[in-house]
């Protein structure tokens, strides 16, 4: 972008050069464009360079060929000043010059015209993998939805059976004959399945709630300024008494983004490496490190916890909907990385990875587009992460 930058203000410069040329004296025009022509010539030459040693092999062709007509170019100059003698080389310098710089910008256009289509190709198939995953996604949510509200719904259709039935028998029954005992049995008989049924109902309510918090609005995150680092020291002393942090931060980064989303993940996360990390490792609390680097296209958070980490297949599965290695006693539903992911792709456009480090643990690495500066809407920060948390 600077590079643009600084070739667009010579463009400019040499357009106002060529525009004030028929009022300004011929001699002052053309030592200001012989200027602008060696300002441009090393310019481009020295960029070249740069972006050679970058790796860039469409800049490597085209300093090659810079170079080529450059020296073309003084040659042909030297010659005709007398400084060097008179040759094929030397009287057709300009002509040399010309043709291998066109022969090697082709090469290099060509080159980059493959790396385009290249490019195109690797965006393509990362698409389709993207929609592939999140089929694979619905489906596995399809499937986990149906499988939590299976239970409830069964168990509410035999309580309604069995309420069937004992009514039924109790209608057959001839009430002269009934007993306080037969009355009674009846009645805790209709208790029963009328409180399974209350149960089973509550529960269905819970899990409709818990799956409404899985969707992801984007407007129910507005985009605010903050202090990226304020809200990261927030929710550690939030988690302080059941974690042990350490940090390896900047001391302050202002970002205009969606920090109610930044908590979210950031509670969330926490929360998951508490109800996982094993009791048997003679330690008081869980450890959790975290790591945050910018440059200036991205912003990179690391997460990393001491726990027991996850196989290759439990990372392969790690963010699809209802993946669990706590199922039972604890009741955990799988949903919390998959609302994760959910956050960090739609609403911050960005990707997270899992990984096992070789001292063991867990490995999150998010990376998000750098957000752009635009003027913050008008929300408090802390209103926003107090209803967040609430």
């Amino acid at each position: 972008l600077i590079t643009y930058n600084y070739f667009n203000i010579l463009l400019g410069l040499t357009a106002i050069a060529l525009f004030l040329s028929p009022v300004i004296p011929y001699k002052l025009f053309i030592t200001l464009m012989n200027i602008l022509s060696m300002i441009i010539t090393g310019s481009a030459f020295y960029f070249g360079l740069r972006y050679w040693r970058k790796g860039q092999s469409a800049a490597r062709l085209f300093t090659i060929a810079w170079a080529v007509f450059i020296i073309g170019v003084v040659t042909a100059n030297l010659r005709a000043l007398g400084v060097i003698p008179s040759n094929f080389f030397t009287e057709y310098g300009y002509q040399i010059g010309s043709f291998i710089e066109i022969l090697l910008l082709s090469l290099a256009l060509g080159e980059r015209i493959q790396r385009l289509q290249s490019e195109r190709m690797i965006v393509k198939q990362a698409l389709i993998q993207e929609k592939s995953d999140r089929m694979s996604a619905l489906q596995q949510l399809i499937i986990g939805v149906s499988h939590e509200m299976n239970s409830p719904i069964g168990n509410i259709g035999l309580s309604n059976s069995f309420l069937i039935d004992i009514h039924q028998d109790f209608q057959k029954k001839n009430l002269d004959s009934l007993s306080k005992a037969d009355l009674v049995e009846y009645l805790e008989q209709q208790q029963q399945a009328l409180d399974n049924i209350e149960s089973s109902t509550t529960t269905l309510t819970s899990l409709t709630q818990v799956f409404k918090s899985v969707a992801i609005k984007k407007r129910d995150h507005p985009a605010l300024e903050f202090d990226f680092i304020s809200l990261i020291q927030d929710r550690v002393l939030t988690f302080n008494e059941r974690l042990t942090f350490q940090l390896s931060v900047p001391e302050s980064l202002a970002l205009h983004s969606h920090p109610s989303a930044f908590a979210l993940v950031f509670n969330q996360l926490f929360e998951n490496t508490i109800a996982h990390f094993p009791k048997n490792m003679g330690l008081d609390k869980p450890q959790v490190s975290i790591a945050v680097m910018q440059d200036e296209f991205s912003l990179k958070i690391e997460i990393c916890d001491n726990g027991e980490g996850l196989d290759k297949a439990e990372l392969a599965q790690l963010f699809l909907p209802f993946f669990t290695t706590a199922r039972g006693s604890r009741k955990k539903m799988g949903l919390g990385m998959y609302q994760v992911k959910n956050i960090i792709s739609d609403i911050f456009d960005g990707t997270i990875e899992a990984s096992k480090p070789e001292n063991g643990g867990l490995q999150l690495t998010i990376t998000i587009p750098m957000p752009d500066n635009e003027l913050a809407d008008n929300y408090s920060v802390d209103k926003v992460l107090s209803n967040t948390l609430a």
